[in-house]
């Protein structure tokens, strides 16, 4: 089209140019002719910058291309360029005339001798074209915990499906291999208890001695929890109970010097057995109302328990099965992936507690220490939570609201003035806790990701949203459809290249 339309104009310009009926046609064809040749370098400008802009676009995926790649060989460099090129213009019109990679950089020159139309009327037949590319990681280090919903719900092809999102994720985020130096992941599967592992049971992080106040809610006189395992006969099973507040939803470093910061092994109290709905494995040996016959420490005294959980019992298996122990922040995909098909869906939905044991396995603070340091700006901390359900918890029992949780009873006696859980509505005072979590988290830094897979419970999907770091980083996944996609989202979110140069 451009060589017809130029054959066109040439002729217009040499019967103007020869035609000698008079000067004021030749001033005519003068004026004519420099209008046209005005439009033409316009319309060669513009056919120029647009093959300008083609090229600056090929070079910056084939930058962006070698870096995904981790290219260091010139030969594979130059083989992908190529063959991208063929694809986009054909033939060699665009050629690689530089391809290398300069520390964390790789960098692309292109060049063109592209063809003009109307600029040959000038003696200007062509122009070459270069252009320059450079791709640089944008990765940091990535320190990340999945905080992953395996309540009763999940049971089934829901379960699945989330298993491989989750597999999904951790294959993009460790580029295929089988460890990623700078990319770390946890596993935080919760019910309404999270298992920490019974391995930590002699750590100084946990309350040895019973110095914590926190144990005045369950006895009347200072006792340790792990003394009285020990008496009952009766082994702890790893999972943990949260602090008092404000400790309850933050990764505040325990300090010998402030028990209140000690956590506590779980412990479910002999409860009084003239409550409804007691649960009860030793004889009061006190009268007095429910809370008093629960705190009598005393009972416990001289009594072996035979073939009964005890203080051991919890409403889900999280805290007797080492399938559900919290797997801490690793760059080995074999162990965070066996740990997520690992995952089995039983127990009550206690998203806040899971959030709480997700921030503090990101945390470079005990009980868990493999996160890095919040100063440590090359390193992104990021938190995907996960659930298909409204928070509950159960009860009432024993005389209280609700049955016994990682957050105590909702009813029960506060300790210096600070109730784990305030209210009367489980939903409602778990909810609260949640975002006071996401809070803490957000304020360290922590990248918050909500997902709400299948769930049509229109409060709790709007608690996640507010949970989330911002709006975008809520996903609401209606159908298993839309669950790995998700999840693939985030990937791409904290695994990003970019454009340096």
């Amino acid at each position: 089209m451009f060589t017809d339309t130029k054959t066109k104009v040439a002729r217009f310009i040499r019967r103007f140019l020869n035609d000698t009926a008079g000067s004021f046609a030749i001033l005519s064809g003068v004026a004519t002719m420099s209008i046209v040749l005005g439009v033409g370098l316009a319309v060669d400008t513009a056919l120029l910058r647009k093959t300008r802009a083609d090229m600056q676009t090929a070079a910056d995926i084939i930058s962006l291309a070698i870096a995904k790649e981790e290219l260091s060989k010139k030969k594979d460099m130059r083989d992908l360029g190529n063959s991208f090129l063929q694809s986009q213009f054909g033939g060699n019109s665009v050629k690689i005339v530089n391809i290398k990679k300069v520390g964390d950089d790789y960098r692309v020159v292109l060049s063109s001798r592209a063809n003009t139309v109307f600029m040959q009327l000038i003696n200007k037949s062509s122009v070459d074209l270069t252009v320059f590319s450079q791709a640089t990681f944008a990765r940091r280090n990535l320190d990340l915990t999945l905080v992953l919903d395996n309540t009763g719900s999940m049971k089934g092809t829901k379960l699945a499906t989330l298993k491989k999102a989750s597999n999904s994720l951790v294959d993009i985020l460790m580029d295929g291999k089988a460890s990623a130096a700078g990319t770390q992941i946890g596993l935080v599967p919760f019910a309404q208890w999270v298992n920490v592992g019974e391995k930590y049971a002699s750590e100084d992080w946990l309350d040895q001695t019973g110095a914590s106040p926190q144990n005045r809610t369950y006895f009347d006189s200072p006792v340790s929890r792990f003394d009285l395992y020990s008496t009952l006969g009766v082994k702890w099973n790893g999972c943990v109970e949260n602090r008092l507040p404000p400790f309850d939803v933050d990764d505040t470093p325990v300090d010998p010097a402030n028990p209140s910061t000690l956590f506590q092994p779980a412990f479910h109290p002999d409860m009084s057995d003239t409550a409804s709905n007691s649960y009860t494995y030793l004889a009061d040996n006190t009268a007095g109302n429910n809370v008093a016959r629960l705190r009598a420490s005393g009972k416990y005294s001289g009594v072996s328990l035979s073939g009964s959980q005890g203080p051991a019992y919890a409403v889900d298996t999280s805290c007797s099965d080492s399938r559900r122990e919290v797997t801490p922040l690793t760059n080995n995909k074999r162990t965070i992936k066996r740990a997520i098909n690992n995952m089995y869906a039983q127990g009550y939905t206690n998203i806040a507690n899971g959030a709480a044991w997700g921030f503090r396995a990101i945390s470079p603070n005990a009980p868990f220490t493999q996160g890095r340091a919040y100063t440590d700006k090359q390193t992104q901390k990021a938190m995907v939570i996960l659930t298909d359900g409204q928070q509950t918890i159960g009860g009432p029992k024993g005389g209280f609201s609700s049955g016994y949780t990682p957050f105590g009873f909702l009813g029960e006696p506060s300790v210096n003035g600070a109730a784990r859980l305030n209210g009367t509505n489980a939903k409602s005072a778990l909810d609260n806790k949640l975002l006071e979590v996401c809070s803490a988290a957000k304020a360290k830094g922590i990248l918050v990701y909500t997902i709400t897979f299948e769930l049509d419970d229109a409060a709790t999907k709007q608690t996640m949203r507010q949970c989330a770091t911002s709006s975008s980083m809520y996903f609401d996944a209606k159908s298993a459809a839309q669950l790995e996609p998700a999840f693939k989202k985030i990937a791409s979110g904290l695994g990003e290249l970019r454009i340096s140069g």
